[in-house]
């Protein structure tokens, strides 16, 4: 396993055991830990009693990603018959013949309602994106990296074996800390609503400008800034 998994992985069996959870509603896998499930509460594995609809998610215009979630789904299919597919991708997985009977194209609304686990491949990026559509209904995800970093994945396209892991309750859930952004009116009127996994800015718009910033707690005022900008980030 890789260095920074095993430096994680420490730092979970820690937290583990003092507090035997984590705050926050989004979840990501973590396989081939079965010594851990004796830290876990019951409650965390009952989402995965019984798998049998997953999502794969990817950019699947990109040639490499696209054989690399036919190579996922196809180890999917020794436990599942059914995987879902992002609608839009329909047409190209037809034309590059690598539609399979287990395949259902939903839209991405359907996908994080339907599934009971939603599998992303790619960076931090499509991480960051998944955990915001997850979140409102509490589907946990698993990343697979083909990005540049992947700190936010689990897993690499070399340990495709470690999914089996999934079926045999060797994983735990790794629940982390979210921010609600909930834009309103003067008058208290919601425009804007949206979950962010690692930090929300506030700034004038894609070109840097001062602006005056007021920060409040519970309608107590903290305190008041000028500057171009303020990133509020989870712990």
């Amino acid at each position: 396993m890789k260095n920074k998994e095993n430096e994680k992985l420490q730092h979970v069996i820690e937290e583990l055991k003092e507090s035997g959870l984590f705050s926050g509603p989004i979840k990501d896998i973590v396989t081939e830990i079965a010594p851990l499930r004796k830290y876990l509460k019951p409650a965390s594995l009952e989402v995965f009693e019984k798998i049998e609809k997953i999502a794969v998610v990817t950019n699947y215009n990109i040639p490499d990603k696209l054989s690399a979630a036919m190579a996922v789904s196809e180890r999917l299919c020794t436990h599942i018959s059914e995987i879902f597919i992002p609608e839009n991708y329909k047409d190209r997985i037809f034309r590059s013949h690598n539609h399979r009977s287990a395949f259902t194209y939903l839209s991405y609304d359907e996908i994080y309602k339907k599934s009971d686990l939603v599998v992303v491949i790619g960076g931090d990026g499509v991480m960051l994106e998944a955990a915001r559509r997850a979140t409102a209904s509490g589907i946990p995800i698993l990343g697979i990296n083909m990005g540049r970093v992947g700190y936010m994945t689990e897993l690499e396209m070399n340990e495709l074996d470690l999914l089996d892991n999934i079926f045999t309750e060797k994983f735990y859930l790794d629940e982390r800390a979210m921010l609600k952004v909930d834009i309103r009116s003067s008058q208290g009127q919601s425009r804007f609503a949206a979950y962010a996994l690692n930090e929300a800015v506030i700034a004038k718009g894609a070109t840097a400008r001062i602006i005056d910033f007021q920060l409040s707690d519970n309608g107590r005022l903290v305190s008041e800034y000028r500057a171009d900008g303020i990133v509020v980030a989870t712990p």
